[in-house]
């Protein structure tokens, strides 16, 4: 998790915004905090629950028993996906058509479903995207524990090959000369099996 993720999801500011969600769900309908102290005081009773909040992804988040809980999302991979997107996580939290209608009082019926339809529409592409930024993240992380548990092997090989006297100690240098002889061993083979299929064709 970057200094960046750790910020916004600690002070609520940033373009990913980790604010509470029932102060992010107040937000989205208009409604402003009253002072600069009643976010001073927000963002130091979010940090100090911090260690306490439940991890909230962005594949529960959506879940029921989260609706009564204060923060969108709590987990750092969730918060980061969504923070290189430049998504707010509030936007992806479900509207019913009554809370446009609240928004947006007296407005035909017929233009609160385009704008339900046009808000759940770009609701469901940004939770798609971001779900996939995050298994970005997470592939990126798996690479790079799996590199750091090949390097500690090779380090552990290199003694017992260079004991042998028929390697140099690089374990990585073999594995790419074997790999390298399978290559030329299958183009030879390609090469031999267009030489017998012309011979056929000549014949």
């Amino acid at each position: 998790m970057s200094a960046s993720s750790q910020d916004f999801w600690r002070t609520g500011t940033g373009v990913g915004t980790g604010l509470p969600r029932k102060v992010a769900k107040g937000r989205a309908q208009g409604t402003l905090l009253s002072s600069t102290k009643s976010m001073d005081n927000l963002n130091q009773t979010a940090a100090s629950e911090q260690s306490t909040v439940p991890r909230i992804d962005l594949t529960n988040f959506d879940s029921p028993e989260f609706d009564c809980l204060d923060y969108v999302l709590t987990s750092p991979r969730s918060l980061e996906a969504c923070h290189r997107l430049g998504l707010q996580p509030v936007r992806l939290l479900y509207k019913r058509l009554q809370d446009f209608e609240l928004e947006n009082p007296g407005l035909p019926v017929a233009q609160l479903f385009e704008l339900y339809d046009e808000h759940e529409a770009e609701r469901k592409a940004s939770l798609s995207l971001a779900r996939q930024e995050r298994e970005k993240l997470m592939a990126a992380e798996e690479f790079v524990e799996n590199d750091s548990a090949i390097r500690s092997k090779q380090q552990q090989t290199a003694p017992l090959l260079s004991n042998g006297g028929t390697d140099s100690g690089n374990w990585e240098s073999q594995i790419r000369r074997e790999l390298a002889d399978h290559e030329v061993q299958a183009e030879r083979l390609k090469q031999r099996l267009e030489t017998r299929r012309l011979r056929r064709l000549v014949s």
